[in-house]
C-alpha cells in the first residue's frame, strides 16, 4: 500500500467533513484513499499531494479534529509549509476541510 515504508515529515491536525462520494456509514479510519490535497490558495490551483496516516484511528471522526502523520510527494516542502499554519484540504475537486501543520518530524 502507499502508506507502508513511507517516511512522514510532519504531524498535523486534520478536520474534514465526509466526502460526498463516501457511503454514509464510513468513518475516517475506513477511508481507503491514503492521500489528499493541501491547497494554498482559495481557488484550489496551488495544491500539493500528501499521504497521511491517522495516529489514533478509533478516535477519529468527521468534523472533529484528529492527529495525522503527513508525507508530501514533492521534495522541498519545508521551504513552502509553515508550522502552525492551517491549510485547506481537498479530495479531488471537492473541498472537505483543513489541516493545521503542528510539528516537523
Amino acid at each position: 500500500m502507499y502508506t507502508e515504508k513511507r517516511i512522514y515529515q510532519y504531524k498535523g491536525l486534520l478536520n474534514v467533513k465526509k466526502s460526498c462520494i463516501l457511503k454514509e456509514d464510513i468513518l475516517p479510519k475506513d477511508d481507503t484513499l491514503p492521500w489528499l490535497f493541501l491547497v494554498m490558495d482559495k481557488k484550489g490551483k496551488r495544491r500539493f499531494t500528501f499521504f497521511y496516516v491517522i495516529e489514533q484511528p478509533t478516535e477519529s471522526f468527521y468534523e472533529k479534529p484528529f492527529n495525522i502523520l503527513m508525507s508530501f510527494i514533492m521534495d522541498g516542502m519545508g521551504e513552502i509549509i509553515e508550522l502552525y499554519q492551517t491549510y485547506d484540504v481537498w479530495r479531488g475537486e471537492e473541498f472537505i476541510g483543513n489541516v493545521k501543520i503542528t510539528k516537523l518530524l
